[in-house]
């Protein structure tokens, strides 16, 4: 089904053994193309990316095993994440690793390795960078690694937060080049502190004003959503819920994309405005309070979306219709997956389902200006057959729809043979397209947009700036 919906599985690449939810990371060149990595439990790092043979235009898969210096033969990965590396003069990949040896014995020992350039020349060059790290033994079994930028005394910073055993956020800084060590999480992120029980999952976004909004559900279903003042790091409002079962994934999205549309990039072109060569921003300025929403999926319960959080908390709640049928859902991922300038929602199960959801406001609620984004009319044909195919009404679908209130539906659900683990969405082709990469127990899946119908988008889109047919 996920076909009719312009999705192709473009390439399968198997791993050694089996990976877990943690295990899927992606990097982005400074172009823009990306490559995956993925974390089998008990072999090497899996580097997944598109390359051309010399001599020949035509890109193939190309799968490699990267050897992560410091970590024995017979560890346990548990964990992985990566980023850009924010530094002077530079920039590069930082990538964690969490790992378990000796698991099999009465006194295992828990490790965090984190792996950053210490020269220009290393910057992108992945298996150098596999070379350099930083070894920092634990005292808990880790669980979520996770990234993201603070400001400090103007600096942009890269920080890691990794969830444990002691119920406890561990926050873990750059002291100098490509040397990390571990820091008082409580003095720059005080809404972890006194957590209930083990955090399996949070996220963290900087907002406009000096604000920070973070999210961490717990293996109880404890979810805790907290606005912080990162001026002086105090918490200006706190909203607590419990769910019925562990909480799989809490991810912190808005419906708009804030994508610039092409129009209004000529414009500005045309007035000889320039765009500024310059690191990316810690706070994204376009982002909208009431475009502000949470979704979370808990180990029994179906999806969840919490819209316009920032006011009205967990109060307006819609469940993702039949997100509930297909086993736990594992994992979730944001994307505008049709370029409309509105983002959808992929839900992975361990029934070995992905679930694509897109949400329709009531005629009296506006959703966020598309006026500098492309914008579609959201009438795919394929929508039509897909709910009658699935025999669903808004009434079927509870809480997801119906009535006055917005609602989501399921636009496409695809299967595959084996449990979902993990979702991204990167480019790993370079032709500015977004790849959705599925990491199931078996391997891992690309699913591809159909290029001729991007090709005829990309045409259209550009007869609606010249006026005429492209030439």
């Amino acid at each position: 089904m996920a076909e009719r919906h312009g999705f192709h599985e473009a390439h399968f690449t198997s791993i050694p053994c089996q990976s877990n939810v943690y295990g899927l990371t992606s990097l982005a060149y400074p172009g823009g193309v990306g490559k995956a990595l993925v974390a089998p439990l008990k072999d090497k790092v899996v580097s997944l990316e598109y390359m051309a043979e010399r001599g020949k235009t035509e890109l193939q898969p190309v799968a490699k095993e990267i050897h992560f210096a410091g970590i024995p033969d017979d560890a346990e990965i548990i964990s992985i994440d990566s980023s850009q590396h924010i530094i002077e003069d530079g920039g590069g990949y930082i990538i964690g690793i969490t790992f378990t040896k000796d698991a099999e014995t009465d006194h295992p020992s828990h490790i965090l390795n984190l792996y950053a350039p210490w020269d220009k020349v290393s910057e992108y060059g992945l298996d150098s960078i596999a070379q350099m790290w930083t070894n920092i033994e634990l005292d808990f079994t880790p669980y979520y690694l996770g990234h993201t930028k603070i400001l400090e005394d103007g600096e942009q910073e890269i920080v890691f937060l990794l969830t444990g055993s002691d119920n406890q956020v561990h926050l873990y800084r750059e002291e100098q080049v490509g040397r990390f060590s571990e820091h008082p999480v409580g003095s720059i992120f005080p809404e972890f502190n006194d957590l209930p029980c083990v955090a399996l999952w949070l996220d963290s976004w900087n907002l406009k004003g000096c604000r920070r909004l973070s999210v961490v559900g717990c293996r109880s279903g404890y979810v805790r959503l907290v606005l912080v003042n990162t001026r002086n790091n105090e918490v200006m409002n706190q909203w607590e819920m419990n769910h019925d079962s562990a909480i799989t994934c809490s991810q912190i999205f808005t419906s708009s994309t804030h994508m610039e549309s092409a129009s209004s990039w000529l414009e500005r072109r045309e007035d000889g405005i320039k765009e500024e060569e310059e690191e990316e921003d810690v706070v994204d300025d376009t982002i909208l309070d009431e475009d502000v929403n949470l979704l979370i999926t808990s180990a029994v319960e179906g999806a969840v979306v919490y819209r316009n959080v920032l006011k009205e908390g967990f109060k307006n709640q819609t469940v993702l219709p039949q997100s509930d049928l297909f086993d736990c859902a594992l994992c979730t991922c944001v994307a505008d997956l049709d370029w409309d300038g509105q983002n959808e929602l992929l839900i992975g199960t361990y029934g070995q389902a992905l679930l694509a959801y897109k949400y329709f406001p009531p005629e009296s609620e506006n959703l966020p200006s598309t006026e500098n984004q492309v914008v579609s009319d959201n009438s795919l044909p394929e929508e039509i057959s897909t709910k009658e195919d699935e025999g669903s009404t808004k009434e079927d679908e509870g809480e997801g729809g119906g009535g006055g209130h917005g609602h989501y539906e399921l636009l496409w659900s695809r299967s595959f043979a084996h449990p979902l683990l993990a979702l991204n969405h990167v480019d790993l082709t370079g032709d500015g397209l977004k790849e959705v990469i599925v990491l199931s127990t078996r391997g891992v899946h690309v699913l591809q947009h159909n290029l001729d119908k991007a090709a005829q988008r990309c045409l259209d889109s550009l007869k609606q700036l010249d006026g005429d047919d492209p030439t």
